[in-house]
């Protein structure tokens, strides 16, 4: 079944035996509606595994990222840095046209900002849309609010993006402990 949103050319592939419906989250097609949505970023993910990659999506599934310095991405499925390995579903409280409309505003102003890591980030892409649409009734969104969200809400879309985000730290630890051990007994 192939899913068509007329005023985009974009076709959503859909397994024949899972049902679709638009508003729903659909891990195994990657259809992410009304989430925020998380990516492992390399390097920083692996030494950090709870820092990763934030967009948020529309209603339709679109998922907007501030993914650099005047530029910000639209796509389906994915983020600049790959596959969503977690989401969180947004229970927005206002209409779809108001949602739309805070997503685009929030992309104009961080389409021409330049991006860095503490103050105009992908995190904080995210925290404005949610404090245009005062999501759970709270204005004062920010990385570190969104950081705990993910923290204690996010799902992970399956065993698979668990092992993708968590393996590369634990070998790094692994490899760490090996190497202070190993060390530790030559010198001594």
């Amino acid at each position: 079944m192939d899913i068509v949103n007329d005023t985009i050319d974009q076709t959503i592939i859909m397994n024949d035996d899972t049902p679709f419906v638009p508003t729903k989250v659909n891990t195994e097609s990657k259809y992410f509606p009304l989430c925020i949505c998380w990516s492992t970023i390399p390097i920083l993910s692996w030494l950090v595994p709870c820092l990763g990659h934030t967009a948020i999506s529309d209603p339709n599934g679109w998922i907007y990222d501030f993914q650099g310095s005047y530029s910000i991405g639209r796509r389906r499925q994915t983020t600049c840095f790959g596959s969503i390995k977690k989401y969180v579903k947004l229970d927005i409280g206002v209409s779809n046209d108001e949602y739309i409309n805070a997503i685009e505003e929030v992309n104009i102003k961080y389409s021409k900002l330049t991006h860095n890591l503490i103050t105009q980030n992908c995190h904080e892409h995210v925290a404005d849309v949610l404090n245009k649409i005062a999501y759970k009734n709270k204005t004062t969104w920010g990385t570190l609010s969104i950081l705990w969200l993910l923290f204690t809400e996010a799902k992970y879309v399956n065993g698979k993006a668990i092992l993708f985000t968590y393996l590369p730290f634990l070998l790094i630890l692994f490899t760490f402990i090996i190497f202070t051990t190993f060390l530790i007994i030559v010198l001594y």
